[in-house]
């Protein structure tokens, strides 16, 4: 998330615009008021102020501006105070109304202050109405008189609005976030110092607003502050107040979601809490400006930082469930807040409001809603699934305090295996100085972490049984995929970090949707179990350019492709708990070659065309395959197989390579023409899931699949060619894997066919035929592109 803001802070400028507005236009309406009905005073003498309230009008509005912007010095702050209270102590004193000697109209202040005190400054019939509105909010009585006894409550007001006006006064570049977007590091002992003050301050202000005596609308409060931007005019380019203003729909938002659904009017009793959030909730967005964004989110101070973070909003939102008294934040006040969040400038979003809207019930209903199993109910999670348990999900209807605690765990158990790597490191160097600063081998990896006994079990056992796999996966430090023997693999804080949250989505995300989350949440989820979790987190992968509109069937693929070509691949009819954490590792480092290395070279020297589904310009394909040829070498550099492979290639070897990666990679409505992002993106896929099978089964290493290495991997493939050719003889499914490794495709024409029953009945001659190398895996995958 980001945050939009030309000229200070939302929660800042809002309450301190309010309070010093308040007191400022309190005091500056008074003394008009009390001069203008002394009776000792002449008719059209000048007007002369003594002490602190002489002419003073003009310098504390440009105050109060002037302090938003971190450069105001304590002695203009405090003659701010003093040109409202020195008012209002000769008010009281001298000031009498001329219908009521102890009470005043608006009109009476408005008249004296346009004729003797504001210059060319007009204040219309709104903004006095407004201000009485307020006064009367606050301090009770009529919106139509302002009495003495209530300006003698305002005195007592001033001076704790003083006090805490100098408190932060240290703090408004930090608050104001001023620093923050300048890119100055702020010492962390004083950004939790300016922290601490402002909530604080904000206790102290929310329980002196909690004395109010009626209810209040923030409509009332939002014109209010464009009368006041409007006394600006011609003076400043300030628009602070108006700034503001436009957020209301966003704070009624937030108010009714934390505190009471009428989200448009602020109760006496809502004071308080509404101040107590605003402080919490803003020092927590400080806190990730200041102590997180832009800083290494994975380790150290920073990894603390989070957790404090985390636990403040976990707060925040229990206090906001027992606020509504019904145990849960209903979901029309959580679709509230994200629609109005999506509606103001002052955030730019990476996800959609409209998508998290969607996200909500899947999320609170089935992610973070625990099970309940019950062999009584004799009902299934899902009656298609042999395996499914029977229990249920008790309905949440919102965000309750069960969904909100297991939100909290799954982040603190990510936080938490973070730390034991660091501690990783730590114990490996210890062991072996050599290491320090270095890639840790797998096999130290495994016996330290296995010592280790952390709070959160089950993410530490997940990791360990990832670690512990004959092929675990791993990257570079860029993010490309490590792809070689066991035994040269090793480990960094990067390749852990990338692991580490991505197993812990795979996860969290299953246990919403697997039909037994207990028994088979390793096991996983089959087909139509993972196409719902595709449905509900479509628009957040469109949201966040992983996917484009046009890729409503991609599921399918990932799912086959998950159970053949990935290291943890068995061939079974679920996407298991390996299999999901090694597709979204592999599609990680594939995004990184196709979106840093290839994308980028191809959209600098070829022609940009009209833009695909997903915004980015299409490429013509004559193009895509020169500069894909061109920069092979560099775009592959980690892959040595593929580059073994076309070290030697011709020209036309070339051409046959790129109409097999075309032809497995085009979307069956754009089977010729410019190719899209997508489709110059699955070349790259296609590459690392070759190179893995052969880095699983090539056990002598010579580049090709020999007749006895690739049966050890038929159980992979026997389902997809069996679906495929329809053959329900497990000896002709056979035949058929030994054909398409040898010629590339399935038998189509006659000849081809009357090979085919001549080969089926050879299985000595599979042998001799059969030694597949990359390419011709390449040409399985175009001849066979809608099976995978």
């Amino acid at each position: 998330m980001k945050f939009v803001n030309p000229g200070g802070s939302l929660i800042i400028r809002g309450a301190f615009i309010a309070i010093l507005f308040m007191s400022f236009f309190s005091g500056v309406t008074l003394v008009g008021c009390q001069l203008n009905t002394q009776e000792d005073v002449p008719a059209g003498a000048p007007l002369k102020l003594t002490g602190p309230t002489e002419n003073c009008f003009s310098e504390s509005l440009e105050t109060v501006e002037v302090y938003f912007l971190g450069k105001a010095e304590p002695k203009e702050i405090d003659a701010v105070f003093r040109c409202v209270s020195g008012a209002l102590e000769m008010f009281s004193t001298y000031g009498r109304g001329s219908i009521d000697r102890d009470s005043f109209t608006a009109n009476e202040l408005r008249s004296f202050l346009e004729l003797n005190f504001l210059g060319t400054i007009k204040l219309n019939d709104i903004i006095m109405l407004e201000f009485m509105r307020l006064k009367q909010t606050l301090l009770g009585g009529g919106s139509d008189r302002l009495t003495k006894a209530e300006i003698l409550l305002l005195t007592q007001i001033l001076e704790t609005l003083r006090i805490e006006a100098q408190r932060l006064r240290p703090y408004i570049d930090i608050l104001n976030q001023r620093e923050a977007n300048s890119g100055e590091v702020v010492d962390v002992a004083t950004l939790e110092q300016a922290l601490s003050d402002f909530n604080f301050s904000m206790d102290v202000i929310g329980n002196l607003l909690g004395r109010s005596k009626q209810i209040y609308q923030f409509e009332n409060f939002k014109t209010l502050l464009i009368e006041f931007q409007n006394l600006y005019a011609d003076r400043s380019d300030w628009t602070g107040p108006e700034w503001f203003a436009k957020q209301m729909p966003l704070i009624q938002a937030t108010k009714a979601m934390l505190i009471r659904p009428q989200g448009a009017e602020i109760a006496p009793d809502e004071w308080r809490l509404l101040f107590s959030d605003i402080g919490r909730i803003y020092g927590l967005y400080l806190r990730f400006n200041y102590a997180i964004r832009d800083r290494n989110m994975m380790y150290g101070e920073t990894l603390a930082q989070i957790e404090i973070g985390v636990l403040q909003v976990v707060q925040v939102l229990s206090d906001a469930i027992v606020a509504k008294g019904s145990g849960r934040i209903e979901y029309n006040l959580l679709r509230g807040f994200f629609t109005a969040l999506g509606k103001t400038e002052a955030f730019e979003l990476p996800i959609q409001a409209a998508t998290m809207n969607e996200l909500l019930e899947p999320l609170l209903e089935r992610i973070l809603n625990p099970v309940v199993i019950d062999t009584e109910i004799g009902k299934k999670f899902d009656p298609e699934d042999r395996l499914s348990a029977t229990g249920y999900r008790a309905v949440q209807a919102g965000l309750t305090t069960v969904n909100l605690g297991r939100l909290r765990d799954t982040i603190l158990s990510w936080i938490e295996m973070q730390q034991l790597w660091e501690r990783l490191e730590k114990d490996a160097v210890k062991a072996n100085s050599t290491l320090a600063g270095q890639p840790i081998p797998i096999k130290t990896v495994r016996a330290i972490w296995a010592s280790y006994s952390p709070n959160f079990s089950e993410a530490w056992t997940d990791i360990k049984s990832i670690l512990d796999r004959p092929l675990p996966p791993a990257t570079y430090p860029d993010g490309r995929l490590m792809i070689l023997p066991t035994s040269a693999t090793v480990i960094d804080r990067d390749s852990f970090a990338a692991l580490n949250w991505k197993q812990q989505v795979v996860r969290t995300i299953g246990y919403g949707y697997v039909s037994d989350p207990t028994g088979l949440r390793m096991k996983g989820v089959t087909s139509k179990q993972f196409k719902q979790v595709f449905n509900d987190f479509w628009r957040v992968a469109i949201d966040l350019e992983f996917l484009d509109s046009t890729d409503t069937e991609i599921w399918k693929t990932g799912f086959t492709i998950s159970n053949i070509f990935l290291s943890s691949s068995n061939g079974d009819d679920r996407l298991s708990f390996h299999e999901a954490v090694d597709l979204f590792v592999t599609s990680f480092a594939a995004s990184e070659i196709s979106k840093t290395l290839i994308r980028k070279d191809v959209l600098a020297n070829c022609e940009n065309l009209d833009p695909d589904p997903g915004g980015i310009p299409k490429i013509y394909s004559q193009c895509w395959r020169d500069r894909f040829k061109t920069g092979y070498r560099d775009f592959f550099s980690l892959m040595p197989g593929w580059i073994g492979l076309v070290k030697s290639f011709s020209a036309t070897s070339w051409n046959l390579l790129l109409d097999d990666f075309e032809k497995a990679s085009r979307k069956s409505y754009n089977p010729v023409g410019p190719l899209m992002s997508s489709e110059m993106d699955r070349v790259v896929s296609i590459h690392h899931y070759i190179e893995i099978l052969y880095n699983r089964w090539d056990a002598n290493r010579d580049g090709r699949l020999s007749m006895p290495e690739a049966d050890k991997a038929y159980f992979l493939f026997k389902g997809v060619l069996r679906d495929a050719s329809g053959f329900t003889n497990d000896e002709e499914v056979h035949a058929l894997y030994a054909y398409v490794l040898t010629f590339g495709k399935p038998p189509e024409s006659f000849g081809d066919k009357i090979y085919w029953l001549w080969w089926k009945k050879n299985p000595p001659e599979w042998e001799k035929r059969v030694k597949a190398d990359r390419a011709m895996l390449a040409t399985v995958f175009g001849n066979l592109a809608a099976a995978l």
